[in-house]
């Protein structure tokens, strides 16, 4: 560090023991945290655990937010709220897909079903707010 002249902000750095799998650490996006894995023959070993940080999910909601929050989009229809979410979608998975990275985006999945309910509810003047769930679930 010294050879190329960078030193540590002591505000900014934090250091943690991954040996435990107490504690792990954020960067870029990403929570890096030690775990134990266990193989199909019973083997067992540590690996760092890659999956988005409480920061990326927030963001990732707020995303999904931003597109549902005009009022403009009750005029579009199901098919068209698909193709503007779509790349937002494609984009998430495509960053954040790593192997460990399922349960969050599982979340994510979820949201995104509960906010295009809502929409679908308020467009249709629908007064119960998850009602629509099945024919949101299989629009194509």
């Amino acid at each position: 560090m010294q050879r190329l002249e960078l030193e540590l902000h002591s505000d900014k750095t934090k250091l943690v023991s991954m040996w435990d799998g107490e504690e792990g650490f954020d960067f870029l996006r990403f929570h890096h945290r030690r775990k134990v894995t266990e193989t199909s023959k019973g083997q067992r070993f540590n690996e760092t655990h890659q999956f988005p940080s409480n920061k990326a999910m927030q963001k990732m909601r707020d995303n999904v937010k931003g597109v549902f929050a005009s009022r403009s989009t009750l005029l579009l229809d199901i098919q068209k709220m698909v193709e503007i979410l779509n790349p937002k979608i494609i984009g998430m998975r495509n960053y954040y897909g790593l192997k460990n990275a399922g349960e969050q985006l599982n979340k994510m999945d979820w949201y995104i079903i509960k906010k295009f309910t809502l929409w679908y509810n308020y467009k249709t003047q629908n007064g119960r707010r998850h009602s629509g769930i099945s024919k949101v679930r299989n629009t194509k």
